[in-house]
């Protein structure tokens, strides 16, 4: 993505889960769709600058669908281990 720009993303109800302290304004069974814009890209300060490198599993520069539901599954879980939601809370 560039800075600017926009993109959306669709996230399927089996990968919509509904953890305790979520409140997501929408049935268990629905398809969310998000909007996201690229507003800055800031270099070398946060941890996840590598996340294309490590979520790229086969190295043929391109993500695939399975390894970007790899990459996230791993990062949900590992928050939830930790005892905090995805914003960083606990």
């Amino acid at each position: 993505m560039c800075v600017g720009e926009k993109r959306k993303l669709t996230v399927p109800p089996n990968f919509a889960k509904h953890y305790d302290g979520n409140k997501i304004p929408a049935p268990e069974d629905s398809v969310l769709i998000y909007e996201i814009e690229l507003l800055k890209i800031v270099k070398g300060t946060h941890p996840m600058v590598e996340a294309f490198r490590e979520t790229d599993v086969n190295s043929d520069k391109l993500i695939s669908q399975e390894e970007m539901t790899t990459f996230y599954k791993n990062r949900i879980d590992a928050r939830k281990s930790e005892g905090k939601d995805m914003a960083g809370t606990e």
